[in-house]
């Protein structure tokens, strides 16, 4: 099991930096806490080693902020516990690790992957908004700052025909209310593509809107008529829709 959560306030470690967000991984064996040094981090900068869970979470409680801790689900095999992606060292698989190089599994295939560096300027990143109407737009996004809506959904057909490149696992984006002003700044974790018939509830309750699939279901279906109608695509239980999993990596004021 992993979680993760934001600090209140940024944690200073002295000669070992700043903590902006922590990470555990728990088992009935170990648990393990990765610290973070910046909102957008994809790797630790440390770890440490706890006896129990409770321990942990007697520890750090009340230090995280008020979206508490947020579900990760679990590394693929072979990949960093601690990372936010599913990354590996590279080698590690047939026993001869490049320590300090990655990859990262893109499409079903291992491409190298360079850990960004530098101050992430959200200026530079694509910006986007939820939803067709200004209510829908604002209402999704206050999910999304209260840490309720951790995914989207989107048909593959409206990308293609507005020409629009799909999301990417590691990509950043901000997205932004419905008068353009950005609200905060999203890394999109996992990318599962299937048909709309094959959506679960288990994915769909991580749009954090619906407390059932059939009221999922309903006002996806509507959404997807209309965007069709613009767009030119029709709606079918065959479609193929784009689930996108992110995380909030920072709140822009």
């Amino acid at each position: 099991m992993r979680k993760y959560a934001y600090l209140k306030e940024p944690l200073n470690r002295g000669e070992n930096g700043i903590v902006y967000k922590i990470m555990y991984y728990a088992t009935p064996r170990e648990t393990y806490l990765f610290e973070y040094d910046s909102p957008d981090a994809v790797l630790c900068s440390a770890d440490l080693y706890y006896d129990s869970l409770n321990d942990l979470r007697e520890e750090w409680d009340g230090l995280i902020d008020r979206r508490g801790w947020i579900e990760l689900g679990d590394p693929l095999p072979g990949c960093q516990h601690d990372a936010f992606l599913p990354l590996r060292v590279k080698g590690r698989n047939t026993g001869n690790p490049q320590w300090g190089t990655y990859e990262i599994l893109k499409d079903g295939e291992w491409v190298p992957y360079s850990i960004p560096s530098g101050k992430m300027d959200p200026d530079s990143l694509e910006h986007w908004h939820f939803e067709r109407t200004e209510s829908a737009c604002n209402d999704l996004l206050g999910l999304v700052l209260q840490g309720k809506k951790r995914a989207t959904s989107s048909s593959l057909a409206g990308y293609q025909l507005s020409g629009e490149k799909p999301p990417e696992e590691g990509e950043l984006s901000v997205i932004t209310d419905w008068d353009g002003n950005p609200r905060c700044v999203i890394r999109t974790v996992r990318v599962t593509r299937l048909p709309y018939k094959d959506i679960t509830f288990d994915l769909a309750r991580r749009e954090g809107e619906d407390d059932t699939l059939e009221s999922w279901r309903n006002s996806h279906e509507k959404f997807f008529r209309e965007e069709g109608k613009e767009l030119g695509y029709e709606f079918t239980e065959d479609m193929t829709v784009v689930f996108e999993e992110f995380e909030v990596v920072r709140i822009l004021p």
